[in-house]
């Protein structure tokens, strides 16, 4: 009898598949996982329906550690723009990613946060 052989996931990696499962399909956002072997790092493109960057599509980069949910990921904005939470390298400064982070706070909520940043 011959098995395939299959990639066991990391506990990070069971809770990401889980929310990338259950996330709710909001008009202007768009994931992309960047390796398909791995869940380290998802791609999210944005695109506010209002505000400053309407109809813009700003693409970020997040993070995600072994110890994703107790720790948070980074999340990187590789847009070249001007705002007050990305710094020059696209580093994304919001207090949930600091301070105020809790392992309750869900991929869908940080998309949330990114495009609430945005408009």
């Amino acid at each position: 009898m011959s098995y395939k052989s299959v990639k066991k996931l990391k506990p990070f990696e069971l809770v990401l598949q889980k929310e990338l499962m259950d996330l709710d399909e909001i008009e202007g956002i768009e994931l992309n996982q960047i390796n398909e072997n791995n869940l380290e790092e998802i791609s999210v493109s944005i695109t506010p329906r209002e505000g400053y960057f309407i109809n813009k599509t700003i693409k970020f980069v997040l993070k995600f550690k072994d110890t994703y949910p107790i720790t948070p990921p980074k999340i990187v904005c590789i847009t070249k723009i001007f705002h007050p939470n990305v710094d020059e390298n696209g580093n994304v400064c919001l207090n949930v990613l600091k301070l105020d982070w809790t392992p309750a706070i869900s991929l869908q909520m940080l998309i949330l946060g990114l495009l609430i940043l945005l408009t």
